[in-house]
């Protein structure tokens, strides 16, 4: 092999990608219509439009926006803490606040990039000119603002053809006149990532777009059908003759003029049809019950076989899963939001990141990136636990006492003795573990994904959830004497105790059962189900920014 040498070790052959030394927005994109400015029209109509995305995007950007910013001296010198504090007064002095800046500096995660541009300005005191108008007067050189540049005015980026370096940006100004180029220099450029050093970055709602496209199909098909649901399809009757080819002048401007009337009555301009009350003769000449004209609106009876509704929030989670902020979709379901707080806490315990926003906020920036196991039923994931039984009827029992007597921590327990005293449903399941069937008649069946609730629990099948099989445990008994002294038992922490108690753990669980659906509870959220029931754990498949010291857990 021949000797590599130092000149050709020092030359850069290779190009970061196809396209991007072009500067233009997601070049090397593979989707036409995410390329150049469709690709920020399209982000911002997913950001604008959609309530699942703009919630998300709002609580990121409400949240970092009010963390603390520090500006610490290079060290211990006098003349380091004098500069530091100019910096302070420098960001104190803009016609803008510093919360105003990262509220729109975060608009890079919706783009994939955001722009601003420096515009200096002397201090001066109150000065006549707003060039020099300051709160300071030491004649020094600040900052007047950071004015954003919306990213839909971008025109595309100047890229060193040597380098591949950013060197500039060329903004459509106004229309008619040239773009405008702002250097890198006289600019503060944020960008999400540097794969494949696209100037352009890669928005968070990349991944979100399919589940968007679809989501969006799919409730225009939902209106349409609620539209004709309640409007109906009109539908016109008339002689064959008027619809023939060889209808005659008169014929056809009769067939015309019913046209018109039959699509005013379905865009709701016009609000009657006046039609002839003639009757068709039978061969004797003789008037039938049938008229010559008429019209009807058709509406569809009886139950669909496809529920739109399911389909929606399925569309909507794989969004909210997108941008690892499925949390927020806890509760839309019946679920007790007091309770998805508790779950989202526990997970959060488990990885030993703060609860507190503040401190959280800085986990992102300084931790260590951590894959977590996350399980799933039927494409439905959760991060703590799963159940079915009487866990799901404690939530729901628990939300009807919190809407009639108030928010109470009492209810937790109150629900749970009224459920086990009068609702004692037991299931009849099939239980397939690893392809083998086990009948299974019980109260409650119960999958952990959460070593550290499962460790509490004083449960042997933590170990197994921390490897990344599917752990559960099951009742097989449920006469009111055994739940209560398995309650207790729990309690205690004694569950493996109970005779009554089978737990198990697996790669894969399914659940069959002769039920046309299922309700199971995900991490506090009551979701409806049909099944088979299929559960498994996606390994090391969620990437979570922990503290160092939490990474090695």
């Amino acid at each position: 092999m021949k000797k590599l040498s130092e000149t050709t070790a020092k030359i850069e052959l290779g190009v970061y990608g196809k396209n991007t030394y072009t500067g233009d927005i997601r070049a090397d994109e593979f989707l036409q219509e995410l390329r150049g400015k469709k690709a920020i029209q399209k982000y911002r109509e997913m950001r604008d439009n959609n309530a699942i995305i703009g919630s998300i995007m709002y609580a990121v950007e409400q949240t970092l926006r009010d963390v603390k910013i520090d500006v610490v001296p290079a060290d211990n010198s006098a003349e380091a803490q004098k500069e530091a504090d100019f910096l302070k007064s420098v960001l104190d002095d803009m016609d803008h606040t510093l919360d105003d800046h990262i509220s729109e500096a975060l608009s890079y995660l919706t783009y994939g990039f955001s722009w601003f541009e420096i515009v200096a300005k002397r201090r001066e005191g109150d000065a006549r000119s707003p060039k020099k108008n300051s709160k300071y007067n030491d004649g020094r050189i600040g900052i007047k603002k950071l004015a954003i540049r919306a990213p839909w005015t971008v025109n595309r980026f100047e890229v060193d053809t040597d380098t591949g370096e950013v060197t500039g940006m060329w903004q459509d100004s106004a229309w008619g006149k040239m773009p405008v180029m702002i250097p890198v220099e006289k600019s503060l450029y944020y960008r999400t990532t540097s794969l494949n050093n696209d100037p352009s970055g890669r928005s968070v709602l990349r991944n979100a777009y399919v589940s968007y496209t679809y989501l969006n199909k799919i409730q225009g098909y939902e209106a349409v059908a609620i539209e004709r649901e309640l409007h109906g399809v009109p539908v016109g009757r008339m002689p064959a003759e008027y619809l023939s080819s060889d209808a005659t002048t008169d014929q056809a401007n009769l067939r015309s003029q019913f046209e018109r009337i039959l699509r005013d009555l379905k865009n709701n301009e016009q609000g009657y049809a006046l039609l002839p009350s003639d009757l068709y003769v039978d061969a004797d000449g003789k008037p039938t019950n049938q008229r010559l004209m008429d019209i009807e609106l058709i509406t569809a009876n009886g139950s669909r076989s496809i529920q739109i509704d399911p389909v929606v929030k399925r569309y909507q989670h794989d969004i909210a899963r997108s941008l690892m902020a499925e949390f927020l979709m806890l509760g839309t379901n019946g679920g007790s939001y007091a309770l998805s707080k508790t779950k989202t806490d526990l997970f959060l315990r488990l990885l030993n990141i703060p609860l507190d926003l503040i401190e959280a906020a800085q986990v992102i920036g300084t931790g260590t990136t951590r894959a977590v196991h996350v399980a799933q039923i039927n494409q439905h994931i959760y991060l703590n636990n799963a159940s079915l039984g009487l866990y799901p009827l404690f939530i729901q029992k628990r939300e009807r006492y919190n809407q009639y007597l108030g928010r109470l921590p009492l209810h937790a327990y109150t629900s749970a003795l009224d459920v086990l005293l009068r609702d004692r449903k037991e299931l009849k399941l099939e239980l397939e573990i690893d392809k083998q069937r086990y009948p299974l008649k019980t109260p409650l069946i119960f999958f952990g994904n959460n070593q550290l609730q499962l460790s509490e629990m004083n449960l042997h099948i933590a170990k197994a959830a921390a490897a990344g099989k599917v752990a559960g445990v099951a009742v097989t008994k449920s006469d009111k004497l055994t739940l209560f002294k398995i309650l207790w038992q729990f309690i205690q922490g004694k569950a493996e105790q109970a005779n009554d108690i089978y737990s198990f753990a697996a790669e894969q669980v399914v659940i069959h059962s002769k039920c046309p659906q299922l309700t199971v509870a995900l991490d506090g959220e009551i979701v409806k189900m049909r099944p088979p029931l299929r559960i498994s754990v996606l390994k090391n498949a969620l990437n979570i920014k922990v503290p160092h010291a939490a990474a090695s857990v």
